[in-house]
């Protein structure tokens, strides 16, 4: 992740660089502004993390996340697409946690922290995300009291660029997830990508 230099009084720009020196930013205010690694040298391969706020088999999110993460290898970034069903993760309870919080959070909290871009693929219920997505926030963000490296409960969060992407049956796609007070503006220390893309009708298109 690096920051471009734009003219006075226009805000900054963030970006992921895929492995191309060259390419083009677009920005909100100032359109496409071109983009160039320090040097024109190549930049690290992109570490980036793509999962689902839905375990069903056949879900629409799951299908998406994977065809994602597909499209980002073609890039060239080093993709790893995280299943929530592979974690052995309670609801969320503050007596759970005073007990000691669960071998499979601190897992998924050095998941997390291991990788600088995420993209969540999410359905919208109820004009917000998924449970399932609400209660892995909720211990990813939990401090683990005595751990030398996550007592912190924001460690996993900060600096990481988050992108939303939305699939549903419906016409909307999810437009809840694409608002920018959504999942990322509520983490301290987390930067919303844009554009967030909702995908609707995609009953016979994933």
């Amino acid at each position: 992740r690096r920051r471009w230099w734009v003219p006075p009084g226009v805000p900054p720009v963030w970006a992921v660089c895929l492995g191309d020196p060259v390419f083009n930013v677009t920005h909100p205010r100032s359109g496409i502004l071109p983009g160039r690694c320090a040097s024109m040298a190549p930049m690290p391969i992109a570490q980036l993390l793509i999962c689902a706020g839905s375990t069903r088999q056949q879900s629409f999110n799951r299908k998406l996340a994977h065809a994602t993460a597909a499209i980002a290898r073609d890039a060239g970034a080093s993709v790893t697409v995280l299943e929530l069903s592979d974690f052995d993760i309670p609801l969320y309870n503050a007596d759970l946690e005073a007990e000691g919080t669960p071998a499979d959070v601190v897992r998924l909290k050095q998941a997390l922290f291991d990788h600088p871009a995420w993209i969540i693929c999410s359905p919208e219920y109820n004009g917000s995300y998924t449970a399932l997505l609400k209660n892995t926030i909720d211990w990813a963000s939990s401090p683990v009291q005595g751990h030398p490296d996550w007592q912190d409960g924001t460690r996993s969060f900060r600096g990481k660029v988050v992108g939303m992407l939305s699939a549903s049956p419906g016409g909307l796609g999810g437009p809840a997830l694409a608002k920018p007070s959504g999942l990322a503006a509520r983490q301290p220390g987390m930067l919303a990508g844009t554009p967030r893309v909702c995908a609707g009708r995609r009953r016979h298109r994933v």
